[in-house]
């Protein structure tokens, strides 16, 4: 143990001699993960920018819920895709690669250390990352020894920044600016991190087995929204999220929580450059790595692997509900792929695995998310649109190892933009679902716009 931690010292020093490039895992996985830089170039920027919102939306005047005098609506934040810090601790592990700590019993950031990423030490990330996943229960798990845990659960501290050295912020200005309309975390502003990694069925609290989850974040949801209900006097409780969290709540809207439950505590739900629909960026970054090579072209040893070994990732894949299991999405000289063939294409590339769980998800309904007669409840959409946004990939080789051509359409550039307009054919005067499109603006950077922040307190 001593012997491997010494290695590991001398391996890192060496690493940040030669340079740490701050930016390479956002360059990675930028094709279907949130952007992590800062909205305002300056505090005065700042300033001026949360005056504007002040004198535009005095949150006394925009107050939503009932039973209640409190001026502000709780709101409840559900992150995205890579979007919670995850803490793990290693007890005897199986990591092959001989400079990797075995075990190492203090919990440490597994999401995200940046020197993680560093030469020669990432292959100790990626192995650490990666899942498995029991068919007969529906659950993925850690790899044998690893150990994680989600912190702060209810509070902000696992999705404001997602590093340790707190220069990685996502939901970091929006919060800053929602503690100047008078928000505070713990009393009217939540944070509900989870393991992103995990795939669909982890959130809820039995198996396909009957096997109980120990730790089912649907159920940690819920009871934190009736917490914020009860802590506010009775105030409905305002759900928002970023990217994949939107799709980890249409499906507790629509499959965990009944529509009394959610008259009751539901006041609306905000999505922010919601994956819903799917993507094919997500099937893109779990054949090749040249999908997730970054700007530079480097590969991250072993991130092809760990994409590829977590639910959360084949979660994002397009949905059949919306598209059909027929519509081909890639193709190589063995032919075109959908839902309905993808198994042939991962087997090639060793990968079985993806479809497994791809296919699990769509047999126990995890992709029946948003249907007739939809969420019953006031939704608000944020959006990007006129983006060029990848529908198909044509790859020149059947193990897909080259970069592929693409062809485009329109959406957010990694949403297609029928996914993000998909919840409009619900809207109703009971509960009417309204849109907000920003031209131009990417996908994960809803919160880094001043377009998008504009709608959102208006909203509030």
């Amino acid at each position: 143990m001593k012997l491997e931690l010494i290695v590991v010292v001398i391996v890192t020093i060496l690493c940040i001699v030669d340079g740490v490039d701050r930016r390479s895992l956002s360059d990675h996985l930028r094709p279907f993960a949130p952007e992590t830089r800062s909205l305002f170039k300056t505090n005065q920027e700042r300033t001026d920018f949360i005056d504007s919102l002040k004198s535009k939306y005095n949150p006394a005047t925009h107050k939503r819920g009932v039973k209640s005098n409190y001026t502000l609506t709780p709101y409840v934040i559900v992150p995205s895709l890579i979007g919670s810090v995850i803490e793990a601790r290693l007890e005897n592990t199986l990591n092959p690669h001989w400079l990797c700590p075995k075990t190492y019993s203090s919990w440490f950031y597994l999401w995200f250390d940046e020197y993680s990423l560093l030469p020669l030490l990432s292959s100790c990330w990626s192995w650490n990352v990666a899942m498995q996943f029991n068919k007969t229960s529906g659950f993925n798990y850690n790899q044998q020894g690893v150990f994680t845990r989600v912190p702060d659960f209810g509070g902000i501290g696992a999705v404001e920044y997602i590093d340790t050295a707190k220069t990685f912020g996502i939901w970091n200005e929006t919060i800053k600016m929602m503690e100047n309309f008078g928000y505070e975390a713990n009393q009217t502003l939540f944070g509900a991190p989870y393991d992103w990694r995990v795939g669909p069925n982890n959130f809820f609290d039995r198996g396909h087995d009957g096997s109980w989850n120990p730790d089912p974040y649907y159920y940690n949801l819920k009871q934190l929204i009736e917490r914020a209900y009860k802590m506010n006097n009775g105030t409905k409780v305002a759900l928002t999220s970023l990217s994949e969290g939107a799709v980890t709540v249409l499906l507790f809207l629509t499959q965990y929580v009944t529509q009394a439950w959610k008259d009751q505590y539901i006041a609306y739900y905000v999505s922010l450059d919601g994956a819903i629909g799917g993507s094919v960026s997500a099937i893109g970054a779990t054949l090749s790595d040249t999908y997730v090579s970054g700007a530079s072209g480097t590969v991250i040893d072993g991130l092809l692997a760990a994409l590829q070994s977590m639910g959360g990732v084949s979660w994002l894949f397009p949905n059949p509900d919306f598209y059909g299991s027929d519509r081909t999405y890639f193709s190589n000289p063995m032919g075109n792929f959908s839902a309905s063939n993808f198994s042939i294409a991962y087997q090639y590339v060793n990968a079985s695995g993806v479809v497994d769980m791809y296919n699990d998800f769509l047999k126990s309904g995890r992709f029946h998310y948003a249907v007739s007669p939809g969420l019953g409840i006031e939704v608000h959409l944020i959006f990007g649109n006129e983006v060029k946004t990848p529908y198909f990939f044509s790859y020149n080789t059947s193990d897909m190892i080259y970069p592929p051509e693409v062809e485009y359409g329109n959406g957010d550039g990694t949403i297609m933009e029928s996914g993000l307009r998909w919840l409009e054919r619900y809207n109703s005067k009971q509960y009417p679902v309204k849109s907000y499109p920003v031209t131009g603006m990417i996908h994960g950077t809803s919160l880094m716009n001043k377009d998008a922040q504009d709608y959102f307190f208006k909203i509030l």
